[in-house]
């Protein structure tokens, strides 16, 4: 029984993040800054909701369960830095491209980042969008689901949720002028990715046991995009070799240092 409250709770922490979004603003489009602003309020009590409710369950199995939902100090520098720097390895080849466009130079601007601070779209991404989304389904939904199923069931289901809600954008599609197809196909293609992506953070969760690890990764993924190999054709062909090779030795690299980055002693005590 305890099992079937914490599926059905750990499914309806997706929905209800969704249905917030349209619930306080359903009028104007999703990146306007009034109903961002809304959003941003929205989605955040959501997530103090999750979490109280979450805690409230998790207690009746464990004596902190803010542990088991990864808040703790214990792991906090790993988890800072192995989970970001693998996934930095995995885009090896997009920041090359980044520094021969010498748009790198634009991390280390206080201007920029001022700017960028003053951005509603930029907190938006970077900084609410993984901040709620990884508090709401790994924190939260994630660790629910680890009490009833194993890890690798967790991680490969529970994304689903994850993916799934992305969908939601096809109406803002519509309203943007999109046809219906077109929409339909650009959030299924949306949605694909964005479960392999869910895969990945919550196999961060279940190894590191730290929510930190998965907000970074989520944010760094957020403000790189897509691997950039469409890009490539756009350069001399010595270097669109090179860069294909970078693009491919760091998806190998990344494949063989998942299990030693990860590994959960390195987050036991660092």
């Amino acid at each position: 029984m305890q099992c079937i409250v914490y599926t059905i709770v750990a499914a309806l922490i997706p929905c209800i993040y969704v249905g917030s979004l349209y619930l306080v603003e359903n009028k104007l489009r999703s990146n306007h800054p009034h109903t961002l602003r809304k959003r941003f309020r929205a989605v955040s009590i959501v997530c103090a909701f999750s979490i109280v409710l979450s805690y409230i369950l998790l207690k009746l199995k464990y004596d902190d369960p803010l542990d088991k939902m990864g808040f703790h100090w214990y792991g906090t520098i790993a988890s800072l830095l192995l989970p970001t720097f693998l996934t930095m390895v995995f885009y090896a080849g997009t920041l090359i491209m980044i520094y021969l466009d010498g748009s790198y130079e634009m991390l280390f601007s206080a201007k920029e980042w001022k700017k960028a601070m003053n951005n509603i779209q930029w907190i938006r991404h970077i900084i609410m969008g993984p901040l709620t989304e990884e508090i709401a389904f790994r924190a939260c939904g994630a660790s629910l689901i680890l009490q009833c199923f194993s890890g690798w069931v967790t991680i490969f289901m529970y994304p689903m949720f994850f993916s799934l809600c992305h969908m939601h954008h096809i109406f803002d599609d519509l309203n943007g002028g999109l046809s219906l197809k077109s929409a339909l196909m650009y959030r299924l293609f949306q949605s694909s990715y964005t479960y392999l992506f869910g895969v990945y953070v919550t196999y961060i969760f279940t190894q590191t046991g730290h929510i930190l690890g998965p907000i970074l990764v989520h944010a760094f993924c957020n403000t790189l995009g897509l691997p950039s190999v469409g890009e490539i054709s756009q350069y001399p062909p010595k270097t669109r070799r090179n860069l294909w090779a970078a693009h491919i030795a760091g998806f190998l690299l990344w494949v063989f240092s998942v299990p030693y980055l990860l590994h959960p002693k390195l987050y036991s005590f660092l």
